[in-house]
């Protein structure tokens, strides 16, 4: 349940340089965002991953919101913008803007999107066709099994914790590229970019890949085609 901390760390860590470091380009504030989420990923994997069942789950969900109740607070008004958010338009690349009223990139936003899509579709199935997602795969069927025959379980789930986190980070980023206020907002660190993936997950086929792909596919497509249509079944006309 700590998805949401590291998608939402993507957009305000590279904002947060880019606006307060001077001579910072997007590029490398990207590369040092992902950097973050692996101090995060380990911080709060050493915390958590001693845990187990619903201690893990609401340890994680709560570690996230500490940080989406801080973001939201003025403590760190100057640097998160509070409830506001962050105004990033001055400082996305151009090539980066889809946004219709600026350079209108959206093509090329989609090919982008897209690449990164395959680039991580494949980046999880090697993973988990490596050793070490083998090894991933049995803790997940035994782990008590698993550590019996030597596997350091924890470490190895912190190592797939911290693989995790980069990817919701890079997701975050690209996230924050395509909204059309150009704005980073505390809803990044919400429980709904948390709920959502969980929910295509569970819809999809807990233990498959492709499944939660057609999945999200599926519902974001139904939202988006059906928000504003008007079906009539019988006499009765539903909206």
């Amino acid at each position: 349940f700590g998805h949401a901390l590291f998608f939402g760390a993507g957009g305000y860590v590279t904002f947060v340089l880019l606006s307060k470091v001077d001579g910072m380009t997007f590029y490398p504030a990207v590369i040092l965002a992902v950097l973050a989420s692996v101090l995060l990923a380990l911080i709060s994997g050493m915390v958590t991953l001693r845990l187990r069942g619903v201690y893990f789950a609401m340890f994680t969900l709560a570690f996230a919101e500490m940080f989406w109740v801080l973001a939201k607070s003025g403590t760190l008004r100057d640097y998160t913008g509070a409830e506001d958010g962050l105004l990033i338009r001055d400082f996305v690349p151009e090539a980066l803007n889809p946004t219709p009223t600026f350079t209108g990139n959206r093509l090329e936003m989609y090919q982008i999107t897209l690449v990164f899509f395959v680039i991580v579709f494949l980046a999880i199935r090697r993973y988990l066709n490596s050793p070490v997602g083998r090894v991933m795969l049995s803790i997940r069927e035994n782990e008590e099994r698993a550590r019996t025959i030597g596997y350091n379980t924890v470490l190895y789930k912190l190592l797939t914790m911290t693989f995790a986190g980069m990817l919701a980070t890079l997701s975050g980023v690209l996230f924050v590229l395509w909204t059309t206020d150009k704005r980073v907002k505390p809803d990044l660190l919400s429980l709904n970019y948390t709920v959502d993936p969980l929910l295509y997950t569970l819809i999809g086929g807990v233990g498959t890949l492709s499944g939660p792909v057609i999945s999200a596919l599926g519902l974001e497509l139904g939202e988006a085609y059906l928000r504003d249509e008007t079906i009539t079944v019988g006499s009765t006309v539903y909206e």
